[in-house]
């Protein structure tokens, strides 16, 4: 199977080339990524008002981290040529099954993460981040990269996040019964719901403030 094609950058952004996936990984090549948030009230036969967010488990199937949860609703590669806007609607499609208009889907920030350097893998990114907030949970069609969904609310993962909370609560998309996931069933994160989701939180709910 083809590889798909990265555009690379130097440190300051300038483009300097593109690469196969595998060896922009191999060599530390900064590329770019999107990540997205998605943010909803639970499912009604939860009993629960508050906001959430929609987390991924990765599928055991994946290269890095199988079968992880992600704090971000999805998270890919931006493809040689391809706008961040543009990736971020399409690996929405490919990863959760849904087609978002342009407009539903808020650019936030863009970010360099924390690099991740391991034996022969090395990530370097850029990362563009988006959000949708939604009235209601969508409908999920997910693809064969994501194992599973779950509802957090914001509290727990305020705790999480902020707190260090050693488990939390989650709510399996189509299930009933919560779970209670451990830390260390988590992919590790760096920081941007901290920086960049939760003040946008914090204003959403100033804004709905009598």
């Amino acid at each position: 199977m083809e590889q798909e094609l990265l555009d690379y950058y130097d440190n300051e952004g300038n483009h300097l080339g593109a690469a196969p996936r595998d060896e922009v990984h191999k060599k530390g090549l900064l590329h770019h990524v999107v990540h997205f948030w998605m943010i909803t009230p639970g499912d009604p036969k939860w009993n629960l008002t508050e906001l959430g967010l929609w987390c991924q488990r990765r599928s055991p199937n994946k290269a890095d981290f199988p079968n992880l949860y992600d704090i971000l609703a999805m998270g890919g590669h931006i493809d040689a040529g391809e706008s961040p806007d543009e990736a971020v609607l399409r690996e929405i499609w490919e990863e959760l099954g849904i087609r978002f208009e342009p407009s539903q889907v808020k650019r936030l920030d863009a970010r360099h993460p924390k690099d991740w350097i391991f034996p022969g893998f090395i990530d370097r990114e850029i990362a563009w981040v988006y959000a949708a907030i939604l009235p209601e949970p969508p409908a999920f069609a997910c693809g064969e990269e994501v194992a599973q969904m779950v509802w957090v609310p914001l509290g727990e993962m305020v705790k999480k996040e902020l707190h260090q909370a050693r488990e939390i609560t989650c709510f399996p998309l189509g299930s009933d019964q919560a779970v209670v996931t451990a830390a260390g069933e988590w992919l590790p994160s760096d920081g941007e719901f901290q920086e960049i989701l939760l003040p946008l939180l914090n204003n959403i709910k100033g804004n709905d403030s009598p």
